[in-house]
């Protein structure tokens, strides 16, 4: 799971699940814009899909390729919300690896 600033996409937290699938650490993630980390580049490179996140506040993929730390590719399925935090909104991305994924 990450959460991000809804307002930025700069990454707030990250659980144990997802450093360990992607093998990047959680202080690769923290303070960086979710497609700065190299995670979902080929989607989020324009930013686009971001924006039609903040306006829906609702995105699903359920076969989504990411690229972990060590270059292979694999499946995710992949769902954010846009919640509201203690003081702003926040997104919420559940990451899950599809098990067809090597």
């Amino acid at each position: 799971m990450l959460i991000l600033d809804a307002e930025t996409g700069i990454i707030i937290d990250v659980n144990p699940y997802l450093t360990d699938l992607l093998g990047y650490s959680k202080e690769q993630f923290i303070k960086k814009e979710i497609w700065e980390i190299g995670l979902l580049k080929d989607l989020v490179a324009n930013k686009n899909k971001f924006v039609e996140l903040q306006q829906n506040e609702y995105i699903r993929y359920d076969n989504l390729p990411i690229e972990t730390s060590d270059g292979r590719i694999i499946n995710v399925e992949f769902v954010s919300n846009v919640y509201f935090g203690v003081k702003s909104k926040v997104i919420q991305c559940q990451i899950r690896k599809k098990k067809d994924s090597k």
